[in-house]
């Protein structure tokens, strides 16, 4: 039986981006409606889900076949059993748009600015809105980069009682966070679904190898990899009066294993294959 509260905003949130609303806009709104995730149990009977919506949680119910109707057996999608939510126009018209998106962050050139900010769009204040950057006008040459309260934007310095945090500290901060779990994995990993890592066929220890090689070549890797890896791994920050929560992306964690493994392409198969099962069940 379909949930109503949880079918009407899957269905608000794929209507917005079909009409081209920014991601952000639309998760600054859930946020500030205070709007959850979908609640579910595992088959062990653990609660999972309920959690204010991140960018990456949007995406994940943007390319959700299971709203579409469909159910994930064997090793493809196929026609399920329950109401769909979202019908096949406005799902085609969605997907074209994230192809789109995908084409565009191939291409695009980077910048200066882009490089500065690597951290758009996953940065948010405590109070659910987002910390927008900003960049100072020239003073003897150089510009000064922050990310600051969109609340004060608003309505004045100190209207939200956040820090202004400087870019590149930021930058510098969020890199040594995640080179420090690039540098011991495992506890990383334990956040995958069970049946992926408990399977026979998951190797452990070729996938901690590979990420432990990733974190020593780490400080080689030109700024605009490092921009790449830490849009792919960082799904969301939180900024508090006294502290930063770092959320990383467990989508954008399976996508790296995979790509490290490229050379494996039969170990890439299975995991994909585990994975996508395992979050199809609401794992």
């Amino acid at each position: 039986m379909v949930d109503q509260a949880e079918a009407k905003i899957v269905q608000e949130v794929f209507t917005r981006y079909a009409n081209k609303e920014s991601v952000t806009a639309i998760l600054n709104d859930l946020n500030v409606r205070e709007m959850k995730t979908k609640r579910w149990h595992t088959r062990t009977g653990k609660l999972k889900g309920g959690k204010a919506f991140n960018r990456n949680a949007i995406y994940t119910l943007l390319k959700n076949r299971v709203y579409l109707g469909e159910v994930f057996y064997g090793d493809t999608w196929q026609e399920g059993a329950h109401e769909s939510i979202v019908d096949r126009d406005l799902w085609s018209k969605v997907a074209a748009l994230l192809e789109l998106r995908s084409r565009r962050g191939e291409t695009r050139a980077p910048s200066d600015e882009g490089s500065i900010f690597m951290l758009r769009g996953v940065m948010f204040g405590s109070d659910g809105r987002a910390m927008s950057p900003w960049l100072s006008s020239a003073y003897k040459g150089r510009k000064y980069a922050y990310y600051i309260p969109q609340k004060e934007i608003a309505e004045g310095a100190g209207a939200s009682g956040l820090p202004r945090l400087q870019a590149a500290n930021l930058n510098d901060q969020v890199w040594l966070s995640l080179r420090q779990l690039l540098s011991t994995p495992e506890q990383l990993l334990a956040h995958l679904p069970k049946p992926l890592i408990e399977s026979p066929e998951f190797d452990l220890s070729l996938v901690v190898k590979r990420l432990i090689n990733l974190e020593g070549l780490s400080e080689e890797l030109f700024p605009v990899h490092q921009k790449r890896l830490v849009t792919q791994l960082i799904d969301r920050v939180t900024v508090h009066a006294d502290r930063l929560d770092i959320d990383f992306s467990l989508e954008g964690l399976m996508d790296l294993i995979l790509e490290l493994l490229a050379d494996r392409p039969e170990l890439v198969r299975t995991y994909r294959q585990l994975y996508s099962l395992a979050r199809s069940h609401g794992l």
